[in-house]
C-alpha cells in the first residue's frame, strides 16, 4: 500500500518515508487557507500560531533546517533556521576546537 500526502501548504519536493509518517499528523496538513509561505514577515502570525499546536513540531523542525525549506515550519521561519543552524555550526566549532587545539583534519570536516 503506498501513502501520498498532498497539501497545499507544503513544498512540490518529494519527502522521504520517515517524514511522510509524521508529515501526515501535522496541523498544517488540513489548513491550505493558512500561508505557510507569506511574502512579509508581518504576514506570518497565523502559520507561527497553528505551529505552536503541533504534535509534530520538532520533526517538522529538523526537516525543515535539514533540508533548508523555505517559509513557515517546526514554528520557525527562514532566518530563524538559519540562526540555528549558525549556532549549531559555532557549537560544534567550539567542542572541536576544546577537544582537539590542534586542528585536526576531522575538526574541519
Amino acid at each position: 500500500m503506498t501513502m501520498t500526502i498532498t497539501t497545499s501548504v507544503r513544498p512540490e519536493s518529494q519527502p522521504s518515508s520517515g517524514a511522510r509518517a509524521w508529515m501526515g499528523r501535522a496541523a498544517c496538513a488540513t489548513r491550505p487557507d493558512i500561508d505557510f509561505f507569506p511574502e512579509e514577515p508581518d504576514s506570518e502570525g497565523p502559520a507561527l500560531r497553528l505551529c505552536g499546536t503541533c504534535p509534530v513540531r520538532l520533526p517538522c523542525l529538523e526537516h525543515a533546517i535539514a533540508h533548508r525549506e523555505l517559509g513557515i515550519w517546526g514554528g520557525t521561519n527562514e532566518g530563524e533556521r538559519r540562526r540555528i543552524r549558525l549556532r549549531s555550526l559555532t557549537s560544534s566549532v567550539s567542542r572541536c576546537l576544546r577537544w582537539h587545539p590542534s586542528l585536526t583534519p576531522s575538526c574541519t570536516t
